[in-house]
């Protein structure tokens, strides 16, 4: 607000995007912190951008937890924009068609056009830092993010996803806005 306090925050700028992206990820509330960082699993190994919907659906997937408590309503954003907030300036959103019905919803009813706000990683950068050893000494990160591990951990999220509906009809009714995360899934989870 002041040409003094806009000298003080250039001064103490970091020199490279590794401190900028260290100091983002520190200036998050520890609370927070490890949602931020299943939201950040997620999106360093998506096969496609994720939707606002699909990306905090898939925060609340703990597939490390036994079978009955993976997947609770209880530990769901009560509203999907907030993945938004956690995530900063670590992230991109843009708004896009999406041509084929199937991408979004199954059944009878189909649909041609589909706008969806969809997130991805603001840079190549960033998912290049967050699989480098440098997120290793960053407090509330257990293990070294990899490529691999982002894999395994999305991979096996989306199977704790889709063993939730272990009934023959669970999805027989399926519409996009009630199960978000179940395309990407059935069709990505491999």
């Amino acid at each position: 607000m002041t040409l003094e306090a806009l000298e003080e925050t250039l001064g103490s700028l970091p020199e490279g995007l590794d401190q900028c992206y260290e100091r983002i990820l520190l200036n998050i509330n520890p609370k927070y912190f490890p949602l931020t960082i299943k939201a950040l699993n997620w999106l360093a190994v998506s096969r496609r951008p994720l939707s606002i919907a699909e990306l905090a659906e898939a925060t609340s997937i703990a597939p490390e937890l036994p079978q009955s408590q993976r997947i609770l309503v209880r530990r769901q954003l009560s509203d999907p924009r907030d993945i938004l907030l956690l995530c900063s300036s670590l992230i991109h959103i843009s708004k896009r068609n999406r041509k084929h019905a199937d991408e979004y919803q199954w059944g009878e009813d189909k649909v041609e056009n589909v706008v969806v706000e969809e997130v991805e990683l603001a840079h190549f950068s960033v998912k290049e830092y967050l699989l480098s050893s440098l997120t290793q000494t960053l407090p509330g990160i257990p293990k070294a993010l990899t490529e691999q591990s982002c894999h395994r951990y999305v991979a096996e999220g989306c199977l704790a996803y889709l063993l939730q509906y272990d009934k023959a009809d669970s999805l027989k009714h399926y519409r996009y806005e009630m199960f978000p995360l179940a395309t990407y899934a059935a069709r990505y989870w491999c």
